[in-house]
This record gives C-alpha cells, sequence and structure tokens, in this order.
C-alpha cells in the first residue's frame, strides 16, 4: 500500500487486512535481510578461516626451510635482500671528466 491516505478503505476489516498483508511483506523481507546476512557472516568467516590456514602453511614452510637449510641461509638470504635494496637507491658518481679541465 503505497498510496495515499485517501486511497485507504473506511471498513476496519478491511484496513485490518490491509494491515496483516502489510506485515506478512515486512516479515518476508526481513527474513531476507537475515539470511543475507547470515550468509556474509559464513563468508566472511570462510575467508578468516582460509587466512589462518595460509598464514599456518607459510609458518610450516618456513619451519621446514629452517630444519633443512639452516640459519646460514636465512643469513644469505637477508642480505641479498639487503644488497637488492642498496642496488635499487644506488646512483653511479658523475664521470670525471679530467680532459675537460684547463692545464695550468
Amino acid at each position: 500500500m503505497d498510496g495515499d491516505i485517501a486511497d485507504l478503505p473506511n471498513d476496519v476489516f478491511a484496513l485490518k487486512a490491509a494491515l496483516t498483508v502489510e506485515r506478512a511483506k515486512l516479515r518476508e523481507v526481513v527474513a531476507e535481510r537475515d539470511a543475507g546476512a547470515a550468509e556474509l557472516a559464513v563468508a566472511r568467516a570462510k575467508a578468516s578461516e582460509d587466512l589462518a590456514l595460509i598464514a599456518h602453511q607459510k609458518l610450516r614452510i618456513a619451519k621446514l626451510e629452517h630444519q633443512l637449510y639452516g640459519p646460514h641461509s636465512e643469513r644469505s638470504a637477508r642480505l641479498i635482500d639487503q644488497l637488492r635494496c642498496s642496488s635499487r637507491s644506488w646512483k653511479p658518481p658523475p664521470p670525471k671528466r679530467s680532459w675537460l679541465r684547463k692545464a695550468p
């Protein structure tokens, strides 16, 4: 009943019937909203579970690599990463142009 107040019936029984219909529609909409919210909660929980599993697997891999290669490889990897970082910011010095200078 989206109409104007003038469109409403004057009969009390007709008004009660219209109110009952509108309440039923409202219950359906609320039920759909609640079902959607529940589905969203389940999806979020699943995503969180997946992220936790990924983090756990990464930790297991790191522990196994540590067992397999030991701390020396980790140090080497850190040094390589440091070299990569420093090489990105390194700029060569300007070339020396001694031939441009005038002889005294």
